[in-house]
């Protein structure tokens, strides 16, 4: 009888118990490759197994959303600092060579530019980035 049973309950769960051991032969190989021990291979690939088997949604989330999501900050990171560095390349401290602004200067630039204003063509497009980021100074 216990053969009876045991044949059942493969015969029921055999798909279950073959798609574990596939997840977690890959689970255990990838902790092989990234330097871990085999215990900890074994336990991990268990509990991301009983996770995915448990709660779907949630195991996925994390071995399929969360890894993506991790990418993608940290791609987003380093577009970040690629800006961040290539705005601090050009627009340094040390623009301008250590020009010091007087106010006849600064009455010069507000006529400049009410006059582009009044003239009531849309002239404020030509300035450059670097004058109009300067204006708002």
């Amino acid at each position: 009888m216990d053969k009876n049973v045991a044949g059942k309950w493969l015969k029921k769960h055999g798909d279950f118990v073959k798609g574990v051991s596939a997840g977690a032969a890959i689970d255990v190989g990838m902790e092989l490759a990234m330097g871990n021990g085999l215990g900890k291979g074994l336990k991990n690939a268990a509990i991301e197994g009983l996770m995915f088997e448990m709660f779907p949604a949630v195991g996925l989330s994390t071995m399929v959303v969360a890894p993506l999501a991790t990418v993608g900050a940290q791609l987003g990171k380093a577009h970040y600092d690629n800006d961040k560095a290539q705005y601090n390349e050009m627009f340094d401290d040390s623009l301008g060579g250590g020009y010091q602004d007087t106010q006849s200067a600064y009455t010069m630039r507000q006529r400049g530019m009410q006059a582009i204003q009044n003239s009531r063509m849309n002239s404020r497009s030509a300035l450059g980035n670097t004058a109009r980021m300067k204006h708002r100074l």
